[in-house]
C-alpha cells in the first residue's frame, strides 16, 4: 500500500493531458432549434473549419477563443466567441504538487477547455424560404 501511495503523485502528473487530452468534442447548435444546415466557419487559432450546424466538432484546446461565424446566404452573418477556460482536471497537478505536470498541461494545451455546447445565433435575412 505504501508503494501505491508513493507512486500516486507521479501517476497524477500532467492530469489534464492524461485524462482530458489536448482536444475537446463540442456540440455546435443554432439558437433556433427548427433551423437545419446553416453554413458556418469555425476558427480555432490558425485552424479553420467550414461546416454546417447543428454539428459535433473536435477542437484543439489552447488559450485562444473559438470564433464561429455564420456564413450562409440565407442568414445574417453573426459571430459567436467561446472563450477558453481552465480545465478543472488541471487542478490535480496543484493538489499533487506536479510542477512537471503543470508545465506539460500548459505546453500541450490540455490546461484549457471549452464549453460542451456552443449556441450560435441564427437570423434569417429573408432572402430564402
Amino acid at each position: 500500500m505504501k508503494k501505491v501511495f508513493l507512486l500516486l503523485p507521479i501517476l497524477l502528473t500532467s492530469c489534464a493531458t492524461l485524462f482530458s487530452g489536448t482536444s475537446k468534442i463540442v456540440n455546435v447548435i443554432p439558437s433556433d432549434s427548427s433551423v437545419d444546415k446553416v453554413n458556418i466557419e469555425i476558427r480555432n487559432g490558425e485552424l479553420v473549419q467550414n461546416t454546417a450546424i447543428p454539428s459535433i466538432t473536435t477542437l484543439k484546446t489552447k488559450n485562444q477563443p473559438v470564433i464561429i461565424t455564420v456564413k450562409d446566404k440565407c442568414y445574417r452573418q453573426t459571430t459567436t466567441i467561446s472563450n477558453a477556460r481552465i480545465n478543472p482536471i488541471f487542478l490535480g497537478n496543484i493538489i499533487t504538487g506536479g510542477v512537471i505536470g503543470t508545465t506539460t498541461d500548459a505546453v500541450s494545451g490540455a490546461l484549457w477547455t471549452y464549453d460542451d455546447t456552443i449556441v450560435v445565433p441564427v437570423n434569417s435575412n429573408g432572402t430564402c424560404k
